[in-house]
């Protein structure tokens, strides 16, 4: 998926991913600078380190992308196999609401490729997180109806993409 979208370049991480390797590496550490406010309150409330939770995300995908407007990191996502099926996730830095455009479109591009390969893809996101949760109504997922609470009380949906049959 290696792109460009209205600026924004995507490019896929390769290569053999450690902890001790992405520990320093520069675009983990400046996106955990930088997170969006509403990323970094989703991994609290889950009682997670911000940086801990990005380098286990990467580490735990089964691919992963960088997008980078020129050379400043704005954000990391992918997909991860997990007991509960394929999980698809974006953590991104402040920066993201500048580039908008770029990164819904690159977002639906890889919506559509993934669908091809899984039949779903889910996550759960903070009741709070009004954007993310349009953009992924937008996507056509589906939102359960009932949250699920954390030991804080922060409430999460889950969400569902789900391949449409032709």
């Amino acid at each position: 998926m290696n792109k460009y979208y209205y600026g924004v370049n995507i490019i896929r991480i390769m290569g053999i991913l450690t902890y001790s390797s992405l520990a320093d590496n520069r675009t983990i550490n400046h996106i955990a600078r930088n997170l969006r406010t509403q990323d970094r309150r989703e991994i609290e409330a889950q009682g997670k380190d911000p940086k801990e939770e990005i380098i286990s995300s990467v580490i735990s995908s089964e691919e992963c992308y960088e997008a980078f407007y020129g050379d400043e990191p704005l954000a990391l996502f992918g997909i991860a196999e997990n007991l509960d099926g394929t999980s698809i996730w974006m953590l991104g830095t402040k920066d993201v609401s500048k580039h908008v455009k770029a990164l819904v479109s690159c977002g639906m591009d890889y919506i559509s490729e993934k669908m091809m390969d899984h039949k779903s893809l889910y996550n759960y996101i903070s009741l709070k997180n009004k954007k993310a949760l349009r953009f992924m109504k937008h996507a056509g997922a589906e939102i359960d109806k009932e949250p699920v609470v954390t030991e804080n009380g922060t409430k999460f949906v889950k969400f569902t993409l789900r391949r449409k049959h032709v």
